[in-house]
């Protein structure tokens, strides 16, 4: 099973969105989680979400078999609130 995984749930700011900052933060995905707080809360989201900022990529698909993490990431990760603007 596969999940797609596009934002950073805390925060409720999408990869999309983010990448538009990494110009102006020179490349440096730490100076974007700074500027925007996405992967600073729980921390579950920052190894995709560096991986998207440094790829250029909005969305990630994440393997589950096999994973522990595979019910907390579906709970985690599920879809529920409107991006914060």
């Amino acid at each position: 099973m596969k999940l797609c995984i596009d934002r950073c749930a805390c925060r409720r700011v999408s990869f999309q969105s983010l990448l538009a900052l990494v110009g102006d933060c020179a490349g440096d995905v730490d100076c974007v989680m700074l500027l925007t707080g996405a992967g600073l809360q729980c921390g579950r989201c920052r190894p995709w979400l560096a991986r998207a900022l440094r790829e250029h990529l909005p969305t990630l698909e994440v393997e589950l078999d096999g994973r522990a993490d595979a019910a907390e990431l579906l709970q985690h990760f599920q879809p529920d609130e409107p991006e914060r603007g």
